[in-house]
């Protein structure tokens, strides 16, 4: 379990940068991300496992704040030195990065229920404190994987993805192994009981259970297409200045493949914004997509390819725009 964690940590050493505010924004995003596995694969109470890798309550706390001052500085850095990131904050958002606000805001609920007064406000027993705890934990868990892989900014490629979904999921299985001494009492003689969350034990098994689950689709492609959808269309649109100049080693109809039937004569975002039945996906995920899967995941022969970081390296801010060379597309894309 550490050294998947410690590998997922070190996956910025293997992507290329842009510039420094932003990879550090982002490093920051990411390590919070794996203090979420963390918290849930080093589990608080001892387990029937060797060694134990426990963390003690102090810990355990201390750590939860952590990750919550580094999901906010992940969030807060990245609004601030990119304006186009802004448009992730607005209802056209795509679901990935929706799934990162969501997960945000349940650190935030944690962290806020976790001191003594709060949680003794809020629940009379020490029981329903910890399943709301485990199970919204666990709901976390999913919702930032899915910001993570989705936005493929580090997890990106099949062996990455594959390292980082792998990790979530045996995080997620260590709840459900037995508290040691769990195996002497008589209600512990079923996985649920031996899980030993007391009369919640169901809750916490069922919600261990989908969350493992909704990690295991993010394996299909087409699954994070779907997640780079927006759910909500937004009319108005940013300019995009792409460089067509440094791509001229690209066959146009690798992004244009509408020309080889001679349909192209109007602009990209006409058909792709038509909702038609045989558009697979949208605006977001498409053009996007385009753009990672060279620069991310280049082919042998684009060896002079740049990085990928910012939105503001193709979607210029309103100041630097320029109409001479600016392609019109959807503000969610």
């Amino acid at each position: 379990m550490t050294l998947a964690l410690l590998l997922v940590a070190l996956l910025p050493v293997l992507t290329r940068t842009v510039h420094w505010r932003w990879e550090l924004a982002s490093i920051a995003g990411l390590v919070s991300a794996v203090g979420v596995l963390a918290l849930c694969g080093y589990p608080v109470r001892p387990r029937e496992i060797h060694p134990p890798a426990t963390l003690s309550l102090n810990r355990h706390r201390d750590l939860g704040f952590v990750v919550l001052g580094l999901a906010l500085v992940h969030t807060v850095s990245l609004l601030v030195i990119d304006p186009s990131v802004w448009e992730f904050a607005k209802p056209t958002m795509p679901w990935y990065q929706a799934a990162g606000w969501a997960g945000l805001l349940l650190l935030g609920v944690l962290g806020a229920t976790s001191t003594r007064r709060p949680r003794r406000v809020v629940w009379r027993q020490h029981r329903g404190f910890q399943a709301f705890h485990v199970v919204s934990s666990v709901l976390a868990v999913v919702l930032i994987t899915v910001h993570v892989v989705v936005s493929a900014r580090y997890a990106h490629g099949v062996l990455r993805a594959s390292l980082v979904l792998g990790t979530t999921l045996v995080a997620l299985a260590m709840l459900l192994i037995a508290r040691k001494g769990a195996a002497q009492q008589a209600i512990s003689q079923t996985l649920i009981g031996r899980s030993a969350f007391g009369r919640y034990s169901r809750a916490v098994v069922l919600a261990t259970l989908l969350g493992c689950l909704a990690v295991s689709v993010l394996v299909s492609n087409r699954v994070n297409l779907t997640l780079r959808e927006p759910y909500h269309v937004k009319t108005q649109r940013l300019l995009l200045n792409f460089p067509h100049e440094k791509h001229t080693e690209v066959n146009c109809l690798t992004c244009h493949h509408d020309y080889a039937d001679h349909k192209g004569h109007g602009t990209c975002v006409q058909c792709h914004r038509a909702q038609t039945p045989d558009l697979k996906v949208g605006v977001e995920a498409r053009f996007h997509t385009f753009c990672f899967d060279c620069h991310r995941d280049p082919k042998t022969a684009a060896n002079k390819h740049g990085p990928v970081a910012g939105c503001d390296v193709c979607h210029r801010s309103p100041e630097a725009q320029t109409t001479a060379n600016a392609f019109l597309i959807p503000e969610d894309g």
